[in-house]
């Protein structure tokens, strides 16, 4: 972790950095991450997602095809393939996962393979198998999807009970297709996964039955059924929208759409805003393109941030809102990442309010040991506790942590997930009350009286270090606890 002062700039590239976007209200980091690292795997990774039901799991999906599974308990990549299968026309490979909300139950899941979108089925108990049906159903092709513009991200909106998957699709390097409402480039989709009977797997999952390329059903509140345009789409005007998500709390859309040579933007909108037209090709980020046929800003959502490519950026890769409990003053953030500088970047939203706490957190990601750096960031991912993970083009995940990273139980949980989880800190000083010394340190066990039980339960306490034991109160466990204790328990009490 850098230790630098909060608003220190070190480089000068930094600096350079932090006014490249001359209108961002910029802020200091007053509270810092800090990276682990899980060892990688010998493939690059695309994707990942949680695994419901077990939080000691995240499925990842492999660039040219192929599903692994990572234990976050033991840090590392389990041996073997979850599912095999190969990329089917994108030059970037496999790009998105997404597990069925009820996957616990049916142990379903999709995989974004290129130009089309398959379900697998795992075997035996999904919460513990590591193993799917090599057998899968594809659910959505779209047959001139190619090139680098693909989009990339499938998912599931949170809470969802309808079986609802939303697919982004990039322009297939056709900017013409940004504005047209016929055909599925550059578009948010949304379709029904699950058919009127919110089970998977079935004959009414398909509306389509005469066509190859459709195994679903149309959800009947999008906005273009029963009129002019694509009964798929729920929003367009995307050039390469390459991550978005859906805020598990608010259910807002984060879209980070890669721009072409001007800018990189991200829009917001709330889920149930359907029909939202984002502006390309008339416009990349704020700016006017001036092609043919083009009107600037008429009817056109704007993004809320847009960055441009100086000082080496490229390419916007966004992440989710952080709703986890281990950085408690990071939860509400949205996070996002640039392809090819892998500066790492937090900010607030609220309508009406605009962005704030924009901070850039490049200094802050360098590696534990210094031997092994983030390079070229594919995603950025949640755990099912919402925790945060990046995952880069060389098979790297490094998970996002607080850099104090308290855990003063020793019970491998932060400190500010066990006092969300209920555990007691009836003093408010954001550690569990039985980390605090006792009231009277010289009755160190709490029996009410003070006698060799004490000595013992301090010293116990004292030799592993816990925060219970600093009896003098100055943040650290040393030799002067030890002789605040003996003062306090050879005076008979406090």
């Amino acid at each position: 972790m850098n230790t630098r002062q909060a608003c220190t700039p070190p480089t000068v590239r930094a600096i350079a950095a932090a006014l490249a976007v001359a209108a961002a209200p910029w802020a200091c980091a007053q509270t810092e991450i800090a990276f682990s690292l899980i060892p990688g795997s010998p493939q690059q990774i695309t994707a990942a997602v949680p695994v419901p039901g077990n939080p000691n799991r995240i499925l990842a999906l492999t660039r040219f095809g192929g599903v692994r599974m990572v234990d976050l308990a033991a840090n590392t990549f389990l041996p073997g393939t979850v599912a095999a299968f190969s990329s089917d026309g994108s030059s970037n490979g496999t790009t998105g996962l997404a597990i069925h909300p009820r996957f616990a139950d049916n142990g379903v899941f999709y995989a974004w393979r290129g130009i089309s979108v398959i379900q697998f089925r795992m075997l035996g108990d999904p919460l513990s198998s590591t193993q799917a049906d090599p057998a899968y159903t594809t659910v959505i092709r779209i047959p001139n999807l190619g090139g680098q513009h693909v989009g990339g991200w499938i998912g599931f909106a949170p809470n969802d009970a309808d079986g609802v998957l939303w697919i982004s699709t990039g322009d297939s390097h056709t900017s013409a297709n940004g504005q047209r409402t016929d055909n599925l480039f550059g578009r948010i989709l949304r379709i029904d996964v699950d058919g009127p009977d919110n089970i998977p797997g079935n004959a009414d999952d398909d509306a389509f039955p005469a066509d190859p390329n459709r195994h679903y059903a149309i959800p009947p509140n999008n906005p273009f059924v029963g009129t002019e345009g694509d009964d798929e789409i729920w929003a367009y005007g995307l050039r390469n929208p390459w991550r978005f998500s859906i805020d598990r709390v608010t259910n807002a859309l984060w879209i980070a759409d890669v721009g072409q040579s001007v800018k990189e933007e991200i829009n917001y909108a709330p889920l149930n805003f359907a029909g939202q037209n984002y502006g390309w090709r008339c416009m990349e980020g704020t700016s006017c393109t001036g092609l043919a046929g083009c009107v600037c800003n008429l009817g056109l959502r704007a993004p809320i941030y847009e960055y441009g490519h100086e000082f080496d950026r490229c390419s916007i890769i966004g992440g989710p809102v952080y709703r986890g409990c281990s950085m408690p003053w990071l939860r509400g953030a949205y996070l996002f990442t640039d392809f090819c500088t892998n500066e790492l970047f937090s900010m607030r939203y609220a309508p009406g309010t605009g962005i704030t706490e924009l901070i850039n957190r490049h200094d802050e990601i360098e590696p534990p040991d210094g031997s092994v750096d983030v390079g070229s960031t594919t995603a950025i991912v949640e755990d099912a506790q919402g925790e945060l993970y990046i995952i880069d083009w060389w098979g790297f995940v490094f998970r996002i942590v607080d850099a104090a990273n308290a855990d003063c139980n020793s019970n491998g949980r932060n400190d500010a997930c066990d006092i969300l989880a209920g555990v007691p800190d009836l003093n408010g000083n954001g550690r569990p009350d039985v980390c605090d010394p006792p009231d009277c340190p010289a009755d160190f066990d709490e029996s009410g009286g003070v006698d060799g039980a004490d000595v013992e339960a301090f010293y116990l306490a004292w030799e592993a270090s816990s925060a219970r034991a600093d009896t003098n109160l100055d943040g650290g466990v040393d030799g002067g606890d030890v002789e605040t204790f003996f003062i306090l328990w050879e005076a008979g009490g406090c």
